[in-house]
């Protein structure tokens, strides 16, 4: 009786220690084999700023082209003490007065609704123009932009709004 007890606890041991080898084999291998994780996904606020940071690039080698890319067809433009304008053609229209100086922005921030296919980026902006006597004029100011998420997966803005602002110290 002792060797079979004997026996059985042997059988046992080599048992647990069989499953044991077995368990930790298994989740080397998941480790080893495993694909490596996946880079995290940009957040949509991301995504935005990067849409605002090249409608910005593009706009200041061909700011009609630029706004003609980035507006949705039914954007509107709130122009600073004008009427809003309606349209990516005529916003695109608009722009040709401010052709005669150049128009920079730099996005600041950006944020996201919970649906993820409206949300908005904020910045700042100067006009470099010349003045009634052809002496430089620089104008500061902020703005909002309200982009929309298209059926293809892009970003255009539906509304876009700017005031003045004094310089920046």
């Amino acid at each position: 009786m002792f060797i079979q007890l004997h026996s059985l606890k042997r059988v046992s041991l080599w048992s647990l220690a069989s499953l044991a080898a077995l368990w930790f084999t298994g989740c080397a291998c998941q480790k080893c084999c495993a694909p490596p994780p996946a880079k995290p996904p940009k957040t949509t606020a991301q995504v935005l700023m990067e849409v605002d940071t090249a409608f910005a690039a593009q706009g200041r080698t061909n700011l009609v082209g630029a706004f003609l890319k980035y507006a949705a067809p039914d954007a509107t433009s709130l122009p600073m003490g004008g009427t809003p304008i309606h349209g990516r053609e005529a916003i695109a229209e608009s722009m040709l007065s401010l052709a005669k100086g150049e128009l920079l922005w730099t996005p600041v921030g950006a944020d996201i609704a919970n649906g993820g296919d409206l949300g908005y980026t904020w910045g700042t902006f100067s006009f470099h123009s010349k003045d009634a006597e052809g002496k430089p004029a620089v104008s500061h100011g902020k703005y909002t932009t309200v982009w929309k998420k298209q059926p293809d997966a892009s970003w255009k803005f539906v509304m876009d709004i700017g005031n003045t602002s004094p310089p920046p110290q």
